[in-house]
């Protein structure tokens, strides 16, 4: 049976009963989130704190479990990198996770296709997946029910032909169902938790202390470059100073960080403006701008924000951004890159991907379950935002960022 919505009581009705919304858990407040994401930031140059940065992002949404997994889908095992728990045998509930009751996670088959970046609640994983008996499932039954889980917020972060990394948060039985709200404070914090994720992973340090930050930053594999809020050149490790002096893929002209494409320059500049001003606003902005070498081999850069103290200043009291360059296998493909630079929301990014392999508009609205006049609101914003006038350019734009001419 197919679950509908029946918005005016705010429920699901499925086969196995009612899912009432959980609209009575109070709102975050910007204090709240704003103290939230500055611990996952922190988590970039200290790893060892992503248990507290997991408390406070749970405690937004009334969770009593969160965590950071890498799932293999063809071996259907889940290993949770980072975790944080409520209960004091949270190790025994992720041991036996790990151990017994992954490979019986429902939900293998779905999650290689589910979106990424887009969080989803139990009864969306349900839908995607086609089977609607999950709380009688032994893997409910048997590992989460006792755990005291009821939801979650789940989110996957990255995805490769391998693996896919999930955040995700449980909410406790004897609560409501996740609803909106929960779904909206997931969708907030997603981008920085990939973005720490994404620059922890390339870093690789642990704990800096103020006295050898600087040399600890010279041994790292990725260049990375410390910047003021107005881009400004702070400090370059080795590796970057390698590509400052070549400048490719990075330039320093007058001590300003700048890319050889000047549409990626201002992505990059408006992203550290971003870190050093508002980094409770930035979401996807400055997470993998792409910054080509000149002879087409791939490049990308992360922004981190370092703006607060205490942790983050460690790398430089007097840096506001971090930005991480990384030589990746393959460019990203084009509906990112154009994503990325020109800021487009998720929506915007869905409508694109559409028209990009030839659907028209009416195609697309049928393809994205939406209105045709919502596709074509989304696609005056598109064409405002990428400088372009028709689907005809939007694709000749993505032609250039797909090969290396297009960003010499």
């Amino acid at each position: 049976m197919i679950p509908t919505v029946d918005s005016s009581k705010k429920i699901f009705v499925i086969n196995t009963g009612i899912f009432p919304f959980s609209s009575a858990r109070s709102q975050v407040s910007n204090d709240e989130l704003s103290h939230a994401i500055g611990l996952i930031y922190d988590c970039a140059v200290d790893p060892e704190r992503w248990p507290v940065a997991l408390e406070a992002m749970s405690r937004l949404i009334g969770g009593v479990f969160a965590s950071i997994g890498l799932y293999d889908p063809s071996q259907r095992s889940i290993r949770l990198s980072k975790f944080w728990g409520e209960s004091s045998n949270t190790a025994s509930v992720v041991r036996e996770y790990e151990t017994r009751y992954a490979a019986m996670m429902p939900f293998h088959d779905y999650m290689p296709f589910a979106e990424i970046d887009e969080p989803k609640n139990t009864m969306m994983m349900m839908r995607g997946s086609g089977r609607y008996d999950f709380y009688e499932t032994p893997f409910y039954k048997n590992w989460a029910e006792p755990a005291g889980f009821k939801d979650v917020v789940t989110t996957i972060l990255f995805r490769s032909e391998t693996r896919f990394c999930i955040f995700g948060i449980h909410t406790p039985v004897g609560t409501d169902f996740v609803g909106p709200r929960e779904l909206e404070v997931g969708r907030l914090l997603a981008p920085h938790v990939k973005r720490t994720v994404l620059i922890s992973d390339m870093l690789d340090i642990r704990a800096l202390e103020a006295n050898s930050v600087m040399s600890a930053l010279d041994l790292l594999g990725s260049a990375v470059v410390l910047t003021n809020e107005n881009a400004e050149i702070i400090h370059a490790n080795t590796m970057a100073k390698v590509m400052l002096a070549a400048d490719d893929p990075i330039l320093g002209e007058l001590g300003l960080l700048s890319v050889r494409n000047e549409v990626a320059t201002r992505a990059l500049r408006n992203a550290i403006k971003r870190a050093a001003t508002a980094e409770t606003t930035m979401g996807r902005v400055g997470i993998g701008i792409p910054v080509p070498f000149c002879d087409g081999r791939p490049a990308i850069a992360h922004v981190l924000p370092l703006a607060a103290p205490p942790v983050r200043d460690r790398l430089a009291p007097s840096a506001k951004a971090a930005v991480v360059i990384s030589t990746a296998d393959t460019a990203p493909p084009p509906v990112d890159a154009i994503a990325v630079l020109f800021e487009l929301t998720p929506a915007e990014q869905k409508v694109l991907a559409s028209v990009l392999v030839g659907r028209n508009q009416a195609e697309t609205a049928v393809h994205l379950s939406i209105a045709e006049s919502t596709v074509k609101t989304h696609l005056g914003h598109i064409f405002s935002k990428t400088l372009t006038r028709n689907q005809s350019e939007l694709a000749k734009l993505a032609e250039r960022l797909a090969g290396p001419s297009g960003n010499r």
